[in-house]
């Protein structure tokens, strides 16, 4: 329930129920943090998620590096960059690619160019099959008209033949999840499928005119 407030910005929400969880006797765990520094996160609440960060060795909670990739994401998008990347630099285990991950997100957000370039490098070796990561950097050398820059990254892209994954979407019916990509054609049911698509388009245009 406090990942569902948080997830459609219901922050305070989130917030109470944590300490009704509390208040029950209940114990925190480290998931359930997760889920209240990532609200914290993508609510803005700067402050409320440093003191939450910090209560949970109160809870006996072990700080993983998922934890701090929230904060870095948490105070990234405030536009505390430096403050992210002490973070960083004070962590007790080696940053992973979460962390990077969030760190060069932030710097999209704020335009840092000179921090993504450095979160980059750590990501190229890191997660170097994630396309997303030489995307971004790119789109922020072609946003300030850097186009060697967004160049030479595009053509390391495909000499690594890094490739971004096709979107997809899912629907669940009768206890079955069935999954279509872009351009996909390999589900049984394609023809009807494409078939009530197209009804569907005509009975809207009629609707249209008809309006």
């Amino acid at each position: 329930m406090m990942r569902c407030y948080g997830m459609h910005g219901h922050a305070d929400e989130a917030l109470q129920m944590f300490s009704q969880f509390v208040e029950s006797g209940l114990h925190p765990d480290g998931v359930v943090f997760l889920c209240l520094l990532s609200t914290c996160s993508h609510s803005g609440m700067v402050t409320k998620g440093l003191e939450l960060f910090e209560e949970m060795g109160d809870y006996g909670v072990e700080k993983n590096e998922k934890h701090y990739a929230c904060v870095v994401d948490l105070l990234g998008r405030a536009g505390l960059l430096d403050q992210a990347v002490k973070l960083i630099e004070s962590m007790p285990m080696q940053a992973g690619k979460d962390v990077y991950g969030a760190l060069l997100g932030a710097c999209r957000i704020h335009n840092n160019i000179e921090l993504a370039e450095e979160a980059a490098e750590k990501l190229f070796v890191l997660d170097p099959e994630n396309a997303g990561r030489y995307i971004l950097l790119a789109s922020m050398y072609e946003d300030a008209c850097r186009w060697e820059d967004a160049a030479r990254v595009r053509k390391l892209l495909r000499d690594k033949n890094v490739k971004k994954p096709t979107g997809s979407s899912s629907i669940e019916m009768d206890c079955t999840y069935h999954t279509f990509g872009a351009d996909d054609e390999s589900h049984p049911y394609t023809d009807q499928i494409f078939n009530t698509l197209e009804r569907l388009d005509r009975i809207i245009e009629d609707q249209t005119v008809m309006v």
